[in-house]
């Protein structure tokens, strides 16, 4: 499966908007089932540490959609860079239109960071974030959705820039909310930076936000914690 979507993301850097369609679409219908192959070697090759699910920006949105069926598999959960799945609530349009004033290479709504964009651009396995125009109509309407009820009450922090144009503080405010009321979480952090844009860990404020990680981390889940699916050992 890995190497089905890597030949077809082969071509995401080069202009060729078919491709690009044909590989978001092929990476929706895929990502959840190869993060389940990943957990279970990770389980089998480590079965006493704990698994912590992070996901970014399209991969949070995956994330989401992982956790809303499989909860019970990780021990904690980390968004960065996401939104509450809404029509509302997250933006498929023109991320880059309150920075274009910032330079040229519509990808300034990533990072204050003035070398993040030209480096996301030069990359030529980075790709166009509108997801209505990436993914089509219908196939972009199968991202939205909400958190239900989860099969695990897991720990979970969520981090945003507050300049995030996909979501942005009230969006993860209510993703929050929902967390607690509709999936039953007990245990959710909010982390909101100031005039942080979407790429926090790509921010002028990177340290701050991999240490905040960091330090959440050390607090919810244990080095000798046993993995989620065990019987014994499982901190809650």
């Amino acid at each position: 499966m890995f190497a089905e979507l890597d030949e077809h993301a082969a071509g995401l850097g080069r202009g060729c908007h078919q491709r690009q369609a044909r590989a978001a679409v092929l990476a929706r219908e895929l990502v959840p089932v190869c993060a389940l192959q990943f957990r279970a070697i990770a389980r089998e090759e480590h079965p006493h540490l704990p698994l912590v699910l992070l996901g970014h920006s399209l991969g949070s949105i995956f994330a989401q959609i992982i956790l809303n069926q499989h909860a019970d598999d990780y021990d904690a959960a980390v968004l960065s860079g996401t939104p509450f799945r809404t029509l509302l609530h997250m933006n498929s349009g023109a991320l880059n239109k309150r920075f274009r004033h910032l330079g040229s290479t519509g990808a300034e709504w990533l990072s204050r960071d003035p070398a993040v964009a030209p480096a996301f651009v030069a990359d030529p396995l980075t790709f166009d974030a509108q997801a209505a125009k990436l993914f089509g109509i219908l196939d972009g309407l199968r991202l939205l959705g909400r958190p239900r009820k989860l099969a695990k009450d897991i720990p979970l922090l969520i981090q945003i820039g507050s300049e995030d144009p996909l979501g942005g503080p009230r969006s993860v405010e209510l993703l929050a909310a929902a967390y607690h009321k509709a999936g039953g979480l007990t245990d959710v952090t909010v982390d909101v930076y100031p005039e942080a844009r979407h790429e926090v860990y790509n921010e002028t404020n990177r340290d701050e936000v991999i240490t905040d990680l960091t330090i959440w981390l050390d607090g919810h889940v244990a080095a000798g914690q046993l993995g989620a699916g065990h019987s014994e050992g499982v901190a809650k």
